[in-house]
């Protein structure tokens, strides 16, 4: 059985803008890595998920969930909402571990697809 925070993962991803429970599911050693090929520490992402959003209606779809022993890789597509009215979509993966006992979110991967 999948622990309940990977199964809901698709609802609390990383990347995702402004979600409260950030501090509580990443990992010390939690790293992003963003559209634009910026890596971000726990603290620079957190810093950075503080700030206003920039897409809106983020949706996620086709999450697929595989566990790995002490390990899980998450995979998605989300779809958004972009400035000027134009929607946006992408995917993201993000690597979860258990370390004692806990689920904790130590990676995760943003892409967006290019318009057009």
């Amino acid at each position: 059985m999948i622990a309940e925070p990977l199964r809901q993962g698709h609802d609390t991803h990383p990347c995702l803008p402004r979600t409260p429970l950030l501090p509580i599911i990443l990992a010390d050693d939690f790293l992003c890595s963003l559209p634009d090929g910026t890596l971000l520490d726990r603290k620079q992402f957190l810093e950075y998920t503080a700030t206003p959003a920039t897409i809106s209606d983020l949706a996620v779809h086709d999450v697929n969930v595989r566990l790995m022993g002490d390990f899980a890789i998450i995979h998605a597509r989300t779809t958004f909402g972009l400035t000027g009215g134009q929607q946006g979509e992408g995917r993201y993966t993000d690597v979860w571990a258990r370390r004692s006992g806990s689920w904790l979110a130590v990676a995760a991967h943003v892409t967006r697809k290019q318009p057009g």
